[in-house]
């Protein structure tokens, strides 16, 4: 028996966007390990919800495309844009850049860089742990940068050195989010706008958002 080949790929994105809400759905609802000695901090939650929306965005954009254009995604899209615009209010509060920098800056990355950030973003009060990369368990700087480039599909290596050598030089004009900020024995992650990174400190700390504060360092793109 012959099918409709567009009724075929709608079922198979109805199968898809079930996936999608259950790993979700898990991805929030679980208990996270060693959750004891984790820093609760409302960034988290704003990040790990603007990540959702990102997902859900490109869920709906698919599902237009597949609908032929009757399917909107506007909805998808202004959730997305008002936990953005809340998440940069959070993030402009820990540094010296006002919130409508890093809202102009993340609306017009490309989703992989937002990927990117968010993940890492998403990872704020987690604790440092060396040689570690582990979500909610431990970072150290490397491990969270590799961590949240994996999350886009890309592999970096776990040595701060060693991700820069494979990436193209940027400066403070030209990076974009989610492009690495290193100084030598530790990599940071840009944040798209004035001087603010997330980053993994040092033992005994936490993954936090700062501005870099004056320190000479090299900046590159993992993606050329």
């Amino acid at each position: 028996m012959s099918r409709n080949p567009r009724e075929v790929l709608k079922r198979a994105l109805v199968a898809v966007v079930g996936v999608l809400v259950t790993l979700t759905a898990v991805a929030v609802l679980a208990p996270r390990a060693g959750a004891g000695e984790l820093e609760s901090d409302p960034l988290t939650a704003s990040a790990t919800q603007a990540l959702t929306d990102l997902r859900d965005v490109r869920v709906a954009r698919v599902a237009a495309a597949l609908a032929g254009g009757s399917v909107s995604d506007a909805a998808a899209v202004a959730a997305y844009d008002a936990d953005l615009a809340q998440l940069a209010g959070a993030v402009a509060e820990r540094t010296a850049t006002p919130a409508d920098a890093f809202v102009q800056a993340w609306t017009t990355a490309d989703s992989t860089r937002m990927t990117v950030m968010l993940s890492a973003l998403s990872e704020v009060g987690v604790p440092y742990r060396s040689r570690a990369s582990s979500p909610g368990e431990g970072f150290d700087c490397s491990g969270l940068t590799m961590y949240a480039w994996a999350q886009a599909g890309l592999s970096l290596p776990h040595r701060d050195s060693s991700q820069m050598s494979i990436s193209a030089s940027r400066t403070w004009e030209t990076a974009k989010p989610a492009d690495l900020v290193q100084y030598p024995g530790h990599v940071m992650m840009f944040l798209g706008a004035g001087q603010a990174i997330v980053h993994a400190p040092n033992s005994g700390s936490v993954v936090r958002v700062q501005d870099v504060g004056g320190r000479s360092v090299r900046l590159a793109s993992p993606v050329g």
